[in-house]
């Protein structure tokens, strides 16, 4: 058995939405090399693998409800990925997706489907969102040098009104989507996976775009969970949070002109387990990661 430090490189949000061409190039060789030494890489990959069969219509269809939400700024984006960006993303022994966010359904159930093919396809283990709701809520155990990792992922993102939180882009019995749990279950769960494996990573879709905090009650939820280690993406810039288990990962391949800045602060993280957190800070430029002066 390898004694050495089991490692765990971990960033936020990735798609080439708009960066169709973007290669492995296109990440700094030291950012590269990196993630390389690492045993697991985890990345959000946000939105659906497509091909030129799929239509990309985004969750609503009903043309009135659109233009309702358009109109105050509501309606988001359809974001889609090709298979390219497993090329891109492609950068350790075992690369992870992560498919709990706000994008994964933006083509229905077809893009999820395409999705999970295309990453088992390409190597890519993977958890978050699926043809259902057992299928999406499967944790992720990864054996590594004869420990066991555990990894689950949820999202958080969707329409709050009244109290009352509206699982727009979750996955059912019925249909296909991301993993979302109330808090209850997922103290349960996060507790269940902690007595089964050495180490163990929660990821959260989180919080509202381009706000530098989360919610006082958000915190106190996250810092409750039996986890070695909590990553937090969706904001698009770095979250301050006062946790030490709670890091907050900006973007990291994510290109939006005008509605995100072109220069933004992010974060790569490598977890050493049972040791420390290393924080690897760096500049978003263009949609791309590029290496701090």
């Amino acid at each position: 058995m390898n004694n050495e430090g089991i490692k765990i490189a971990i960033v936020g949000d990735c798609s080439d939405w708009n960066l169709r061409g973007i290669t492995k190039e296109n990440i700094p060789l030291e950012i590269r090399d990196k993630i390389k030494e690492c045993d697991i890489f985890i990345f959000n990959l946000e939105g659906p693998i497509i091909n030129n069969q799929i239509v990309a219509e985004g969750v609503i269809k009903n043309s009135f409800v659109k233009k309702a939400l358009d109109s105050h700024g509501k309606l988001q984006p359809v974001v889609t990925n090709t298979e390219n960006l497993l090329d891109v993303l492609n950068l350790a022994e075992r690369n992870v997706a992560c498919l709990a966010n706000n994008h994964i359904l933006d083509v229905g159930g077809d893009g999820i489907d395409f999705t999970l093919k295309s990453l088992e396809k390409n190597g890519f283990l993977f958890l978050g969102a699926g043809r259902n709701i057992d299928e999406a809520s499967k944790p992720l155990m990864i054996d590594v040098k004869g420990k066991k990792i555990g990894i689950l992922n949820y999202n958080f993102v969707g329409w709050r009104k009244f109290g009352f939180f509206v699982n727009l882009f979750g996955a059912t019995q019925k249909k296909a989507g991301a993993n979302y749990a109330n808090k209850q279950r997922i103290v349960e769960e996060v507790k269940n996976l902690f007595e089964k494996v050495d180490y163990t990573v929660a990821v959260m879709h989180i919080g509202k775009e381009l706000h530098e905090n989360l919610s006082f009650k958000e915190q106190q939820f996250l810092e409750s969970l039996n986890a070695d280690l909590i990553v937090i993406h969706h904001a698009h810039i770095i979250q301050s949070i006062p946790i030490k288990k709670i890091i907050s990962c900006g973007d990291f391949i994510f290109n939006y002109p005008v509605h995100l800045p072109e220069d933004r602060d992010s974060n790569v993280l490598f977890y050493n387990c049972g040791s420390n957190i290393r924080v690897l800070k760096i500049k978003i430029k263009g949609g791309a990661p590029c290496l701090k002066n």
